[in-house]
C-alpha cells in the first residue's frame, strides 16, 4: 500500500480483519455521537446530493453542513469531522467557490470511485485555494459526505488511532498517501466488500461504512 510499506501486516489491523457484523457492532459503541443520528446525517447528505443540485446551487446552510462548518441548518454539522478552524476553507465555502462544486461533480454518486476520478477531484479542489492552505482534512470531509461508502474524513480526532491500527504514519499525510495507504486498505477489508444488508438501519450504516471509521477511531 503506497511507497512506504507498513511494518504491520494487514491481518494485524483490527479493522481490516473485521467481518461486516463485527464492524457494525464496533461502530455503534462510540459514546461521542448517537449511532442512529450518524446514519441519519449521512442519509440526509446522500439524499441532497441525489436530488441533483450541484454543491454551489444548494442553500447556504446545507452547504455549510456538508462542509463541516457551523450552521443552524443542522446541529450535527461537526459530526464526521469539524472543519471550524480551517480559515481558507471556510472562506472558500462562504464565497461559494465554483471549484469546490466542480470538484464534487467529478465524484459519481454510484459505483466505485476510481483513482483517476479521485485525482481529478483533488486537482479541481486545489484550484479553490490559489493562496494555498488546502488540506487532507477538508478535502476528505467533502468526499466523506458525498461518498461515505468509500471515504472517511481524515482529521485530528481520528487520525492517530486510525493510523495506529493500519500501521502507517499520521504525520505527513497527503492526497497520494490517503488513497494509497487508507482508501486501498479500506477497499481490501472484508467488511467493505460485504454484501448489502437488508435491515434499514444496518443498510444505512453500510452505505456510509467508510465514513463510519470515524465512529470507531474518534478520540476526543
Amino acid at each position: 500500500y503506497g511507497r512506504n510499506p507498513s511494518k504491520k501486516s494487514p491481518v494485524s489491523s483490527s479493522v481490516m480483519s473485521m467481518s461486516w457484523g463485527s464492524f457494525y457492532n464496533e461502530a455503534q459503541k462510540s459514546s461521542e455521537h448517537s449511532f442512529k443520528e450518524r446514519c441519519e446525517l449521512l442519509d440526509l447528505a446522500r439524499t441532497k446530493f441525489q436530488n441533483g443540485l450541484p454543491f454551489n446551487k444548494m442553500e447556504r446552510g446545507l452547504r455549510y453542513m456538508i462542509a463541516g462548518l457551523r450552521t443552524d441548518y443542522d446541529s450535527r454539522w461537526g459530526w464526521f469531522g469539524s472543519m471550524i478552524g480551517a480559515g481558507k476553507y471556510y472562506a472558500a465555502v462562504k464565497r461559494n467557490d465554483i471549484h469546490l462544486s466542480r470538484a464534487l461533480d467529478l465524484i459519481p454518486l454510484e459505483g466505485v470511485v476510481s483513482r483517476e476520478q479521485y485525482d481529478a477531484y483533488i486537482d479541481e479542489y486545489m484550484l479553490a485555494f490559489p493562496e494555498g492552505r488546502h488540506g487532507i482534512a477538508t478535502a476528505t470531509r467533502l468526499l466523506a459526505l458525498k461518498r461515505p461508502d468509500q471515504f472517511v474524513c481524515f482529521d485530528k480526532m481520528n487520525r492517530d488511532r486510525l493510523c495506529e491500527d493500519f500501521g502507517i504514519k499520521a504525520s505527513g499525510m497527503n492526497y497520494e498517501r490517503y488513497w494509497d495507504e487508507i482508501v486501498e486498505r479500506i477497499m481490501d477489508s472484508a467488511w467493505w466488500n460485504s454484501p448489502a444488508p437488508t435491515r434499514r438501519l444496518e443498510l444505512s450504516a453500510w452505505k456510509g461504512r467508510s465514513a463510519m471509521l470515524d465512529a470507531i477511531f474518534y478520540e476526543a
